[in-house]
């Protein structure tokens, strides 16, 4: 048989089950987060004690502050730019050419936000030091050695913050693939980075460690195979205008409340539970959180990787196309989810058999399930967001804020009167709460959208 026939049905079935280069490219890095996950927690729970473990979780938690700064931005600037992409192209070493207009544009928004997020990561570096040296102090953990590990970190965000707006435009115009590949070198070697060194008793060191190499793979791809985007968009002026008003403004400050809301809705737990329940619980629901997330992450890759396709969609009047991609793309997402549920749970149960001392590293069954259902819900919604905001619109940024205001009021006496169970289905229950009415938005746009 001609190997080439066996080339042909291999692409035929990857394009059917929705697997192009981008989506391979997130596969990537998130069934390597996802298998090599198990390797890092052995190290994590052979190289660092429970209290180390919480305070490992809650350097992340207290990081997604940042997002309080991104103000979701980069969601808006992929999707502006998905739009002028149409009229664009872009050379293997980031030369853009095409329409003069749209290419003034995409330069102005990269040299506007450069700019923006300069300012941002300068008051990162402080509020958020700060923030952590206040938060831990007022719990200190004497056998825990965290100030300098801390800093280190902190420092080294910062710094990542100021190339944000380069991504964010490089997805919209048409490199989403190429991004993707870049993303998931940042996903595999800091993990043999962090295998290194927790196994060399780095401690909590590993984290700043792991952060820095993450910084160095996105320097290398903006400043070395997309050098000249990037030299263009820094030494570039404002030779088109920004309207922010109309373009910016009315997307961005929905997004904005929504990725605000986020914080509460995926981080906020970790640190209430940190401060009610003490670090070694907050390294279980860390630690089981991270887990359900990473198969969320995975399960999400089906329809975040066609992001851009589905602004040019819109762009070229391809509405039916568009919904008509979302429901596989989601079909296949929710499928990859429940599997990944399955399996964690099938795994933790063998473990409470066979290895008891090293399922106590997780949290309890109880809480196991209320967060497994509490993401679950939060996967679907984001699926739907996914899609929507596409339009260039912000519907969810209300029903965000409801869930982030609830879980706020909720989830903190929750904890402290019922410990990680009451935190964990305190949240599920939000999240349940929400589900109707973000359904009901999802199915009004669309059927409004096919109508027209």
């Amino acid at each position: 048989m001609n190997p080439r026939s066996h080339v042909f049905n291999l692409k035929k079935i990857l394009s059917l089950i929705g697997i192009n280069r981008t989506v391979a490219a997130l596969l990537t890095g998130k069934l390597w987060s996802i298998f090599s996950y198990p390797l890092t927690i052995w190290f994590i729970i052979h190289h660092l004690n429970p209290g180390e473990q919480g305070y490992y979780y809650a350097f992340y938690s207290l990081l997604g502050l940042d997002i309080f700064l991104e103000l979701g931005l980069t969601s808006v600037l992929t999707t502006i730019a998905s739009h002028e992409w149409p009229k664009l192209e872009m050379d293997s070493r980031g030369r853009l050419s095409g329409d003069p207009e749209a290419k003034a544009k995409v330069l102005s928004l990269a040299k506007f936000f450069l700019r923006w997020y300069s300012v941002a990561s300068v008051v990162h570096l402080f509020l958020l030091g700060g923030a952590g040296i206040w938060f831990f102090g007022s719990k200190p953990n004497q056998s825990v050695y965290w100030l300098v590990p801390w800093l280190l970190t902190v420092l080294i965000n910062s710094l990542r913050l100021v190339l944000i707006p380069i991504g964010g435009l490089l997805q919209g115009c048409g490199q989403m693939a190429s991004i993707a590949w870049m993303q998931a070198r940042a996903v595999l070697i800091p993990t043999f980075v962090l295998w290194i060194g927790l196994n060399l008793s780095w401690s909590l060191y590993v984290v700043p460690v792991v952060a820095l190499i993450g910084l160095l793979i996105l320097c290398f791809t903006y400043f070395y195979k997309y050098k000249f985007f990037t030299l263009e968009a820094l030494r570039t002026r404002e030779i088109s205008e920004i309207h922010w008003k109309t373009e910016i403004f009315p997307l961005q400050w929905r997004i904005a409340l929504s990725w605000a809301s986020g914080y509460f809705i995926f981080q906020f737990q970790i640190p209430v539970i940190f401060h009610f329940c003490g670090d070694v619980e907050a390294g279980r629901y860390g630690l089981t959180l991270s887990v359900l997330g990473s198969i969320g992450s995975l399960s999400m890759a089906w329809v975040s990787s066609r992001v851009a396709d589905f602004g040019a969609m819109i762009a070229s009047k391809k509405t039916a196309d568009l919904y008509k991609i979302a429901r596989r793309c989601q079909i296949q997402a929710l499928s990859v989810l429940l599997l990944g549920f399955a399996a964690l749970f099938g795994a933790l149960a063998l473990m409470e058999v066979f290895l008891p001392e090293r399922r106590f590293r997780f949290a309890s069954n109880n809480v196991l399930i209320g967060v497994m259902l509490y993401q679950a819900i939060n996967t679907v919604i984001g699926i739907q967001a996914l899609v929507v905001r596409a339009h260039k619109v912000e519907p969810y940024a209300r029903l965000s804020l409801y869930g982030a205001a609830a879980i706020a009021l909720l989830v903190p006496p929750a904890a402290l009167y019922l410990g990680a169970p009451g935190a964990a289905w305190t949240s599920f229950l939000i999240a349940a709460a929400l589900f109707v009415p973000s359904l009901r938005i999802y199915q009004n746009y669309r059927k409004l959208e096919l109508e027209q």
